[in-house]
């Protein structure tokens, strides 16, 4: 299932794995090392049954992973393009792309 935010694409779900492809130089929040997600997002993400938000950044071909409920629970609020949740990088997992 294809997830949209202001009509663009942003992702898919797929057996309760949210991913997403980003490029770090582009979304990256540089001010604390974070990957963000709209919180309307999250929202029908958690109603929709997942569990697990990966991003796939394609510079340096790595995976983050992390538990939606981690996201929610840990990530800080900011005003970005609407409202966001921004979690460190070093709070998610991170493996090579294979």
């Amino acid at each position: 299932m294809d997830f949209f935010y202001n009509d663009k694409r942003i992702g898919s779900l797929k057996d309760g794995v949210f991913r997403k492809r980003v490029k770090k130089s582009l979304h990256l929040m540089k001010m604390n090392y974070s990957w963000g997600i709209q919180l309307d997002a999250l929202n029908k993400l958690k109603e929709s049954g997942c569990t697990e938000i990966r991003i796939l950044e394609e510079e340096e071909n790595k995976v983050y992973s992390v538990p939606l409920e981690k996201m929610w629970k840990e990530g800080t609020v900011m005003h970005f393009d609407g409202d966001q949740a921004f979690l460190p990088r070093s709070q998610w997992d991170i493996k090579d792309n294979k």
